[in-house]
């Protein structure tokens, strides 16, 4: 660090000293230090005049880069306010609420389907608004230091606490000197923002107005159709997504300031010109600061989505994960694909790059009608279909094992015994793997790639149900296999498509040397019964195959199309065939 180069006392209780420095970060000042440099200067200025001092002082401010003027309390230095030019702020004995934020940008030719950027965002309380902050929220500058303390962090349910933080205010920024004392403490459940995968959750649409009076190009009526009443649109889709454990419901009601909302979306003005070039994180901080400003308090909102009137600069989206806001440059406000992805991120659900089988995949911004769900690994996080999801250790001595796997679509309609994600554990990594079906009907008719095909996903980090990005490593069709070498740093894992029938996806799992355990049995329960044919009696598997009919087809009912063995599996001994 530079030594402070000029000190010089103004009066006598309390304490007043000029500290200037040349460095953009401020570290902190022992009052032993402080005085020290007021005695030796106060003896070399004993035959100056006020007046000269004061010249001193005012040459001071017009020559120096980076100005502080500190008040130090004569009981404790840790009291200290501090008034800088060039706006930088410090703060002392500060909290704030972490969150991890996603910015979505346009493909570019170096990103053919559009890039996705992550940043730390520090929120203060609403009490913590007026602390020269520009706005509630700051954009943590992350140092080697401050990245370490951060992956200790949860977003939505971790609080950052810092001894000392300089507020960089027309950045909308936050540094932390590197001997400033950093902790991450995790919030209490009742009081954590994460938002959950069940239950409804209120959602209120801002459609704002920026500083040159340029709205939204969608009127408040469009913006409602597109986001809850169109099939598909955010709500309808993450419904039939979810088999109804998520419901986005439209706020209606009285804010907090008493405006009665009647459809879920209300119209706000910012300060805040968009024509003029700037950081997403300022123009983030004037829509929420507009908001609240008309609206009160956010306490009434699950989720809050902003869509940003045209202009320079800002991305197609931005998203808070496991937050309340959401934030879609113009007409991305009505793209399902933005909303689901940026949603996504609000429910915890990270990246899954260049997977483009689910919405957290990337280049999907110009869909704005597009019915799909999302990978594997998010079905797993998501635990929507946890009744057809099981976790194996394909190293565990039981042996290969065979499971047939259904798409989202079919969760509620086929196969009792069918899993909808099967999780691999590698029980010395947090690399698993998740191993789905990629039907491209119904509610996921939509699916960009690997249509009717196997697919296989890694989580790249954090725990099961926690988030982390995900990577496709394979999709596999009939009759493909893909090997993990060094599953769980030991031997290799076979994953085999076996076959497809009628939506039924048969795999085998296989580790190390072992034989395939074949779990073979009928769909239909030991004495359920079944027509063949429409005018046909009912009769059960064990009566089809004594009379040689596993070869015939079915008719009628919600086997049609299959033929009598692939029902009857294993009372027609056709266990993996």
């Amino acid at each position: 660090m530079q030594s402070l180069y000029n000190s010089v006392p103004v009066r006598s209780s309390p304490d007043w000293v000029v500290i200037c420095t040349d460095r953009d970060s401020l570290h902190k000042i022992q009052l032993d230090q402080i005085e020290k440099i007021n005695k030796t200067l106060s003896n070399t200025l004993t035959s100056h005049s006020l007046d000269s001092i004061h010249d001193i002082i005012m040459n001071l401010f017009s020559a120096l880069p980076f100005l502080l003027i500190l008040e130090l309390a004569s009981a404790s230095a840790s009291a200290v306010r501090v008034h800088t030019q060039q706006d930088r702020h410090l703060l002392q004995d500060s909290s704030c609420a972490l969150f991890r934020v996603v910015l979505t940008y346009e493909p570019t030719e170096d990103h053919p389907n559009g890039h996705e950027e992550e940043s730390w965002v520090c929120e203060f309380s609403e009490q913590d608004n007026n602390r020269s902050l520009n706005g509630r929220l700051v954009e943590v500058v992350e140092s080697s230091a401050v990245a370490a303390v951060l992956a200790n962090a949860t977003s939505g349910s971790s609080m950052m606490w810092m001894s000392d933080a300089i507020l960089h205010s027309q950045k909308s920024q936050m540094s932390i000197p590197e001997n400033a004392h950093v902790e991450i403490r995790k919030v209490d459940q009742d009081r954590s923002r994460s938002t959950g995968t069940t239950g409804t959750l209120k959602t209120l649409v801002v459609r704002l107005t920026d500083g040159d009076n340029t709205p939204v190009d969608a009127s408040a009526d469009q913006l409602k159709n597109d986001i809850f009443d169109d099939s598909p649109s955010l709500k309808t889709q993450m419904e039939a997504c979810s088999y109804g454990k998520l419901e986005i419901e439209p706020f209606i009601g009285e804010t907090m300031n008493e405006e009665y909302i009647s459809n879920g979306v209300v119209d706000v003005k910012m300060d805040h010109s968009m024509s003029v070039s700037t950081s997403a994180c300022k123009v983030v901080n004037a829509a929420i600061n507009a908001a609240y400003e008309q609206l009160g308090s956010f306490k009434d909102f699950d989720l809050l989505m902003f869509c940003i009137p045209p202009g320079k600069g800002f991305p197609i989206s931005v998203g808070w994960c496991n937050g309340k806001y959401s934030f879609y440059n113009n007409e991305w406000c009505g793209s399902i694909s933005t909303q689901m992805h940026e949603v996504g991120q609000n429910i915890g659900l990270a990246s899954s790059g260049s997977d483009r089988t689910g919405f957290m995949g990337s280049g999907y911004g110009d869909s704005f009608d597009l019915q799909m769900c999302y990978n594997p690994q998010k079905n797993y996080q998501l635990g929507w279909y946890d009744d057809k999801a099981e976790t194996i250790n394909p190293l565990d001595g039981v042996g290969g094992r065979e499971f047939i796997l259904n798409g989202v679509s079919d969760y509620n309609n086929k196969n009792d015994n069918a899993l909808v994600v099967l999780r691999l554990d590698q029980l010395d990594d947090v690399q698993d793997y998740y191993v789905g079906f990629n039907q491209a009907e119904g509610i996921n008719k939509g699916t960009r790639e690997d249509k009717n095909m196997v697919t296989i996903v890694r989580k790249e980090k954090g725990g099961c149900n926690e988030y982390g990005e995900s990577m496709k490593v394979a999709s596999l069709m009939p009759g493909d296999k893909h090997v993990i070498s060094g599953f769980n740093g030991k031997e290799d894992v076979e994953i085999s498509f076996l076959s497809l029938s009628n939506g039924d996806a048969k795999i085998a799992v296989v580790g190390g040397d072992s034989d395939v355990v074949t779990t073979c049995e009928d769909t239909k329960k030991k004495k359920e019964k079944f027509k063949r044919k429409g005018n046909g009696r009912k009769k059960t598997c064990k009566f089809y195959a004594k009379k040689k009919k596993c070869d015939e087809m079915v008719l009628t009912g919600m086997d049609d199309g299959k033929y009598i063995w692939e029902v009857c599996e294993m009372s027609c001994d056709r266990c993996g065939v």
